[in-house]
């Protein structure tokens, strides 16, 4: 019996506490609406880079990552981003570098201000699409040293947005990106006999997940 009480309990505190936070949520409207820019700083997966010739890979699972997201909220609740990461690796002195440009909707689903009246915490939920363009190391037997691949698919994110004085911006977002990537082939010109088309890279349907810390401005 005390086991089937204390499953009741808990629910009841969660929501006995989300409800005076949900009171102090009320703003003026327009509030949070306006342009905002934010630095990302984080990881990024990025484990398709297999040459299917040799059968070895190139990079690490995740790579540090850096970027900019560039938003607008055009109501409290909702906003429009524009973001891009970067990330590069070496290894074996042969480099990869990596590009992520995309666009999403952002929804902040609660608002608080639990600190003073312009201090706020705003969690989130986003979703939209991203884009990859992976530039690679080619094969050793190809005289093409660098080979590019492209990728796209929908995107999707969370995360805690602090905003201070209403307008220093600091953050932590989890991202899980669904990515489509073609093949990519190359002339083993090199080799001997020479092979034409020869598949480096295999494309298809990746999951890339991503984190990482947030810092900017709100205008």
């Amino acid at each position: 019996m005390r086991l089937r009480i204390s499953y009741w309990i808990l629910p009841l505190i969660v929501i006995s506490t989300l409800l005076p936070l949900k009171s102090l949520a009320k703003v003026p409207e327009g509030f949070f609406t306006g342009p905002y820019i934010q630095l990302q700083l984080g990881v990024m997966q990025f484990d398709d880079d297999r040459d299917q010739q040799t059968g070895i890979r190139l990079g690490r699972n995740y790579e540090p990552s850096f970027g900019l997201i560039f938003g607008w909220n055009i109501l409290d609740e909702l906003a429009l981003e524009f973001d891009g990461r970067y990330s590069t690796n070496i290894n074996s002195g042969r480099s990869e570098h990596i590009a992520a440009p995309g666009f999403s909707v952002k929804y902040n689903f609660y608002q608080f201000n639990v600190f003073n009246p312009e201090t706020f915490i705003l969690p989130y939920i986003k979703g939209g699409m991203n884009f990859r363009v992976a530039v690679l190391p080619g094969n050793d037997l190809s005289s093409d040293k660098k080979i590019t691949q492209f990728g796209y698919g929908p995107s999707f994110g969370a995360g805690v947005d602090f905003l201070i004085n209403k307008y220093v911006f600091l953050g932590i977002i989890v991202r899980y990106d669904i990515l489509n990537y073609e093949d990519v082939r190359q002339n083993l010109d090199n080799a001997a006999p020479p092979v034409i088309g020869a598949l480096i890279y295999r494309g298809g349907w990746h999951n890339s997940l991503g984190a990482g810390i947030t810092l900017g401005v709100h205008y």
